[in-house]
């Protein structure tokens, strides 16, 4: 099979870590695999291409209108025998202009209203929708109105080595860690301070270490200047090697969350054995974390919960080790790419199956509905009409 996995760009996150994991997966079943950025280049680009992947580039262009846009993105991806889309109205709008024989999947990775009701858009004109935890299932169903025969769970997975050992600790100095992009009205970043203040005030011998950028790593540099707790580092956005040479010097994973799809830096994290002190959320990370087993739960933002469960990983080295092996564990046995990877297949066997039975009948249209206000003029003009609409409606 010729399988394309669509995206805005390569960026580096969770979501490509998983796409590359699932795209290399498909590679070792014999398929074709490419990655097809929507907007623009990104900045994964040349690592994806760097591991084989075919990596194509449609960018948006100041003179051209969405509506040709979609046109054109339809027109690269009329070629694949499936499609994977990830969050990419503008490619989800064309599916109309697609052969019949075409598989496309939307694929939810968040809980943002949007990227819910974008996988749900065109309906008709794709085949089944993925879901990377339950939650997001039951919102998709719930949200949309489209009934649960439409869409599939897949749990998000990483690739996990027999070899890997659980963060031993040895002494009383133990390294805490946040991975991910540094932003609080999903990531609850500004949490972090107030927590490390608590758990350093107990006496408790502890270290952040910080990897990753985002829009508030400025404020939150100075909140912690402000606070007084300098037991601090940050590593800024690192490779991905990099960053696992960081998750592997540390031993508690702390992730004060808001919100999650399938928190990919939770299972790297547990797969490197690092005992998760992360939010309760639910059908997310209370799917793969165990309170008092695994890993703690507390409260998405509750501070003093968050330093109690980190307090009580640090009452006992024997605990803490216990509970980096089942954290391991629970990687190994439920969430590999190997699982994933098997799920997707299967998942796009039956749909291959089931459309060559019905094709779907494609409209040979672009679902307006999915692009926008002022669809048909070039984005370059589409800001300043938007500031003049709202002008005129005071």
């Amino acid at each position: 099979m010729k399988i394309g996995i669509v995206i805005e760009l390569l960026q580096i996150g969770g979501m490509e870590t998983v796409l590359k994991s699932l795209g290399q997966y498909f590679r070792r079943d014999g398929n074709e695999v490419d990655f097809i950025e929507v907007s623009r280049k990104g900045p994964w680009s040349d690592y994806f291409a760097s591991l084989g992947f075919r990596v194509k580039t449609v960018p948006t262009k100041w003179m051209v209108s969405r509506y040709v846009h979609a046109s054109r993105i339809a027109r690269v991806l009329s070629g694949y025998d499936v499609l994977l889309l990830n969050d990419v109205p503008l490619a989800q709008a064309g599916l109309g202009m697609l052969g019949s024989n075409t598989v496309t999947i939307p694929v939810i990775h968040l809980d943002m209203p949007s990227i819910i009701l974008n996988a749900a858009g065109n309906f008709g004109q794709w085949n089944k929708v993925v879901a990377v935890s339950p939650m997001l299932k039951e919102k998709f169903v719930r949200d949309t109105g489209i009934g649960a025969e439409h869409i599939e769970f897949v749990a998000n997975a990483v690739d996990f080595s027999d070899k890997n050992v659980g963060r031993r600790v040895n002494g009383k100095k133990i390294h805490l860690l946040f991975i991910g992009r540094v932003e609080n009205g999903q990531k609850g970043v500004f949490l972090l301070p107030e927590i490390m203040k608590k758990i350093s005030s107990n006496g408790s011998e502890v270290h952040l270490n910080v990897v990753g950028d985002g829009p508030d790593l400025r404020q939150l540099k100075q909140m912690f200047k402000d606070s007084g707790v300098d037991n601090v580092r940050f590593f800024g956005a690192l490779a991905h090697d990099e960053a696992l040479d960081v998750m592997r010097s540390s031993q508690i994973m702390l992730m004060p969350s808001y919100f999650e799809g399938m928190p990919i830096a939770l299972l790297e994290a547990m797969s490197n054995g690092l005992v998760p002190v992360v939010s309760n959320l639910r059908s997310s990370t209370d799917f793969i974390v165990e309170d008092g087993v695994n890993g703690y739960l507390a409260s998405p933002g509750d501070i003093d919960g968050f330093a109690l469960k980190i307090a009580v990983c640090l009452e006992s080295v024997d605990r803490l080790n216990a509970m980096s092996g089942a954290a391991m564990n629970t990687v190994k046995r439920k969430f590999t790419t190997e699982i994933m990877g098997g799920h997707y297949l299967d998942i796009i066997r039956e749909v291959i199956e089931a459309n060559r039975r019905k094709p779907l009948k494609r409209t040979n249209k672009i679902d307006q509905d999915l692009l926008g206000d002022f669809s048909r003029i070039p984005v370059g003009f589409t800001r300043p009409l938007r500031k003049i609409k709202r002008i005129l409606s005071l």
